[in-house]
């Protein structure tokens, strides 16, 4: 059964205002000057539309209504091709992107936000990991490490099935976030000095200790339009060699 399109469904002003910040903000990628301290990051993605111009439209129109929310200083990456998660669980591809926000939102009122957001875009809670119209994820919430630092390594040692559970509470940062490359990748872009408050390393450190596979599996969007470049071109950030 054909799951509606519904992200689809996006305003234009929305996305062509998603389009525009998306662009914008990749124009000012390279300088990677989101610090390591007070910063929101937040995981966006999108399977549930029927082609991938869907899924991305979804994606920018959340990431604007998000900027609405949180100010003008809030930068997002570029949109991501990634494989569905979990791995094996089939379905259409996502578009993923991740949005970094140079200042402390309290993580319940964040929460709730993002809940809000997607709520508004018609999302509805049926099953875990399922097709998704949209999904924002709190990743990180300054260095706050919650709910302690023994519950957090107790969450990243879980393996296997055991990793299905699900948290009484917020967990953060989230205790996946050093396998998924879907978020890391793009926070290595936009924030590349971000740092993992349990184990010190930085966003591109993370990211360049990934599986060369797990990365050729993801694939940068591009930005919004052409973005004139000054020297020459580097290869993406999937496909080439990362430093700490």
């Amino acid at each position: 059964m054909k799951i509606p399109c519904v992200a689809g469904r996006a305003s234009g002003g929305e996305v062509r205002s998603g389009l525009e910040d998306v662009a914008n903000d990749s124009r000012r990628m390279n300088g990677g000057r989101v610090e390591a301290g007070t910063v929101t990051a937040v995981s966006i993605g999108a399977n549930a539309g029927h082609v991938r111009a869907a899924n991305r439209a979804a994606v920018l129109r959340a990431a604007a209504r998000l900027r609405r929310l949180w100010g003008p200083g809030l930068r997002v990456s570029q949109p991501w091709r990634t494989p569905p998660w979990p791995p094996g669980a089939g379905g259409a591809d996502f578009v993923n992107a991740v949005a970094v926000l140079p200042r402390l939102v309290p993580p319940e009122r964040a929460l709730a936000q993002l809940h809000g957001i997607e709520a508004a875009m018609g999302r509805v809670r049926r099953e875990r990991w399922g097709a998704r119209l949209i999904d924002l994820d709190l990743v990180a919430a300054g260095r706050l490490v919650r709910p302690d630092a023994a519950a957090q390594a107790r969450w990243r040692r879980l393996d296997g099935a055991r990793r299905r559970a699900v948290p009484g509470g917020l967990v953060l940062p989230h205790p996946r976030l050093g396998e998924r490359a879907f978020v890391l990748l793009p926070l290595a872009e936009v924030a590349p000095r971000w740092r993992d408050p349990v184990t010190g390393r930085t966003a591109r450190a993370l990211a360049a200790a990934l599986p060369l596979a797990e990365r050729l599996h993801l694939a940068p969007l591009g930005p919004a339009r052409p973005v004139r470049r000054r020297g020459p071109v580097k290869p993406p950030l999937a496909n080439r060699r990362l430093g700490p």
